[in-house]
């Protein structure tokens, strides 16, 4: 259980820069793309403790990714970077996920990549899907969208909160939240 939540946030400021940092470097070296998941992983996993912490806001916006379908071919140890065979890359499809979906997909990722506008241009957005979702689809997020919801998520502290002992599982039912001004 996190009792301190500031050194968290305080990662989820830096793991941002850094996104927003690589956003604008010119061609991606095999550092900068282990740099790159490790911040994303890292990140994602922070946004999860803080929410199994009840320490974050019960809601948040959706968030907006592409979704690129499975063709029906397996994605498998052999085959997962062949995106292009397993993955509708023509065929995207605007499709929003909550905070908790985004995470979940990070940290359970079968299939993480950089995405690039060229061969030399900075990274732009990530592909990943998780193992339990790797033959359904693959999204994508660009690392500002990625960026802004760690800045958002990093701010949060709510004000408000409601708790509710739920009889079935015995443990509390926590709402959070910040009223608006």
């Amino acid at each position: 259980m996190i009792w301190d939540s500031g050194p968290w946030r305080d990662e989820l400021l830096k793991s941002a820069t850094k996104l927003e940092q690589m956003a604008v470097r010119r061609k991606p070296s095999s550092k900068l793309i282990v740099e790159l998941e490790k911040a994303v992983f890292f990140a994602a996993y922070i946004v999860r403790k803080l929410m199994e912490a009840r320490l974050l806001s019960s809601e948040y916006p959706p968030i907006t990714a592409r979704a690129y379908p499975a063709k029906g071919k397996p994605a498998t140890l052999w085959n997962w970077h062949h995106i292009d065979d397993l993955y509708d890359l023509a065929g995207p499809m605007d499709k929003t996920i909550t905070l908790r979906e985004l995470c979940n997909q990070l940290v359970h990722c079968y299939v993480f990549m950089p995405l690039t506008s060229s061969k030399t241009g900075p990274v732009k957005a990530v592909v990943f899907t998780s193992d339990h979702n790797r033959n359904n689809a693959l999204y994508e997020v660009s690392l500002a969208t990625i960026s802004n919801v760690l800045r958002t998520v990093a701010r949060d502290y709510p004000s408000h909160s409601e708790w509710k002992l739920n009889s079935k599982t015995r443990d509390y039912q926590v709402r959070n939240w910040t009223p608006a001004q």
